[in-house]
């Protein structure tokens, strides 16, 4: 059995795919650089499961490469860090068009001429469809969508239980909208319609579900080489992407199982290490949300950084040497997700930004997305101490491209390490922090404990807005609650409020602060003192709103009032932005905000 925490790979991030029709990708390989003739591609599912699976299927990759394969992996045009945006409403087209890209890069760069779809989720779906037209040596479908009408049924009742409100009338859950087009492509999706070209076909069904999928059983009748292989790991890697877990004994069983003698081998070595197959640059096409009618702009350039010292990962988007003189702006990873951001938040707004004249990084800390830790045990986790030296060291990285000012960015976690990099920052080239949504402000809880009022402040907004409902009246007085828990919740908001009321009482020693003592409201000052900006976007309804309240004390209103520190808030918006309306707004409101303050004139 392959042990991962001692997996040897190589992996190469590349640009692919047509110039108008770019798309991000990862090659990942033996360090030998020989492998079999026989290519892996993966195909990644959408929305939500994307960013919940994107580390699995990274490890998923590193299986393929130890075994022997060449595997790659890649962003559909339209997703990710590819180019396009999904208001083409062309998701199922521009996916198929990107496996099959996919293969003939492979094809024409490295001589491939066999290959192998392994698809998980909406990836599933894509692989089985572009089999009907490619031959395939295998064909493995993970947890697929075998029926596009039933998994429509199950998103329109996602959205139902949706607690934010919104005008927006297209077909929107988990993060993703569901365009007119996209749904109609979706609802003709029927895997007993199909009939793969594959040599063989693996089926991996959901280990949540005993039904054998109807699609096996007609492929069977069909005389299709098909086989059920039943795997544990499904349900663990849709989880929430910070709770998600790695099914590395299912891996390691699907790699020993696919894995077959082939005595012709590729030797990459020289077309991998003098990188003339691999490019590090493209232009894309976005979208302007700032305009009343979006148009479709395509003079924006991406390019892969990678720090010289730790290997720290991240995406620089810039438009031309102009953006030399502003502000780049840093985004940090929000929660468990990779620098992609919750929704694809931080590429929309990276590109928003660049049409103006701002250019952005956005980067993985070590353990999330595509920065490789050392230590596993540091994967996936949240508000990690000790993080702005990595910050640091693409700043670093940054000044040698020309680079002098910064604006960090992050979204609730993103938001403590936004926070905590400009508190610690030694030099004056971090100007301003975008703080949105922060659920605590430091690594030691003893004193704040903002994790809890996070947690805290989430419940008794849910209970005051539910209190609204004469149908929760009913449940409250037919006892059907868990009154201990509303108890804790009460409790709670009583310390806060004394904390609040204390807080207005305190001296104004804050004022000369000269040192850091991990406590908002005195750091604020310090930060002021030191002629910093920060920079607080709120959800409207969010628990961030009290809990900087609590915690900022009399130093809030008081450097509020003097500039040093500023609050927008975004109608409509939950946590995370997972709407689009709200997004979009979220957007335009942060891209009006660094013009007005950073630049005086018209690019």
């Amino acid at each position: 059995m392959t042990d991962h925490k001692e997996m040897n790979v190589n992996r190469h991030a590349v640009y692919f795919g047509t110039d108008d029709q770019p798309m991000l990708g990862w090659l990942h390989l033996p360090p030998t650089g020989i492998v079999s003739s026989k290519a892996i591609i993966l195909c990644q599912p959408l929305a939500l499961d994307y960013m919940s699976a994107y580390r699995s299927m990274r490890y998923l990759a590193d299986y393929f490469a130890t075994a022997g394969f060449l595997c790659m992996r890649f962003d559909y045009y339209g997703t990710g860090d590819s180019g396009g945006f999904t208001e083409q409403d062309k998701t199922i087209e521009f996916a198929e068009y990107s496996v099959e890209e996919a293969i003939k890069w492979l094809d024409l760069s490295y001589g491939f001429k066999s290959f192998s779809l392994v698809g998980f989720r909406f990836g599933a779906s894509i692989a089985a469809k572009v089999s009907e037209h490619t031959k395939l040596e295998q064909l493995v479908l993970w947890s697929p969508i075998d029926n596009g009408k039933r998994y429509l049924r199950e998103i329109k009742a996602l959205q139902a239980t949706s607690q934010v409100s919104s005008s927006f009338h297209q077909l929107e859950a988990a993060g993703m909208v569901y365009w007119d087009n996209t749904q109609k492509q979706l609802a003709d999706i029927d895997f007993t319609n199909l009939k793969p070209l594959a040599k063989k076909i693996v089926v991996i069904p959901r280990d949540d579900s005993k039904r054998i999928p109807k699609f096996y059983e007609h492929w069977q009748q069909e005389k299709l080489s098909v086989e059920l292989l039943p795997l544990s790991g499904s349900v663990d890697m849709l989880k929430l992407a910070e709770d998600t877990r790695v099914p590395h004994n299912s891996f390691d069983t699907l790699v020993n199982h696919l894995n077959v003698d082939d005595t012709n081998k590729l030797d990459l070595n020289k077309l991998i290490d003098n990188k003339s197959k691999l490019s590090s640059q493209i232009k894309v096409n976005y979208k302007r949300y700032t305009d009343e009618q979006l148009k479709d702009v395509s003079d924006i350039t991406e390019k892969i950084v990678v720090s010289d010292q730790s290997g720290v990962f991240g995406i620089l988007t810039e438009r031309d040497n102009k953006g030399l003189r502003r502000p780049c702006i840093i985004l940090l990873n929000s929660g468990a997700i990779h620098r992609v951001g919750s929704n694809r938040l931080h590429v929309l707004l990276a590109r928003q930004l660049a049409d103006k004249g701002f250019s952005s990084l956005r980067m993985d800390i070590p353990g999330l997305g595509d920065t490789i830790t050392n230590n596993p045990e540091l994967e996936n986790k949240e508000h990690l101490p000790s993080i702005q030296v990595y910050i640091y060291e693409m700043i670093e990285q940054l000044k040698s491209k020309g680079y002098h000012s910064f604006i960090l960015a992050g979204l609730s976690s993103g938001a403590f390490y936004a926070y905590n990099a400009m508190l610690h920052n030694k030099d004056d080239s971090i100007i301003d922090s975008l703080i949105i949504n922060p659920e605590q402000f430091y690594v030691n809880q003893n004193e704040n404990n903002n994790a809890n009022l996070a947690a805290q402040e989430g419940g008794w907004l849910y209970y005051i807005e539910q209190l609204k409902s004469p149908k929760k009246w009913k449940k409250l007085i037919s006892g059907n609650v868990n009154f201990k828990y509303i108890g804790s919740i009460v409790l709670g908001k009583s310390r806060a409020i004394t904390k609040k009321i204390t807080n207005k009482f305190k001296s104004i020693e804050t004022t000369s602060a000269t040192s850091i003592k991990n406590a908002l409201d005195h750091d604020l000052q310090y930060l002021a003192n030191n002629n910093r900006q920060v920079t607080f976007l709120l959800s409207e309804q969010d628990p961030a709103n009290e809990i900087i309240k609590l915690l900022g004390g009399s130093s809030l209103s008081r450097l509020e009032k003097s500039g040093y520190i500023k609050r927008i808030r975004i109608a409509g918006a939950d946590h995370t932005f997972s709407k689009y309306i709200p997004m979009t707004r979220m957007i335009s409101m942060v891209t009006d905000y660094i013009c007005n303050t950073y630049t005086n004139e018209e690019y």
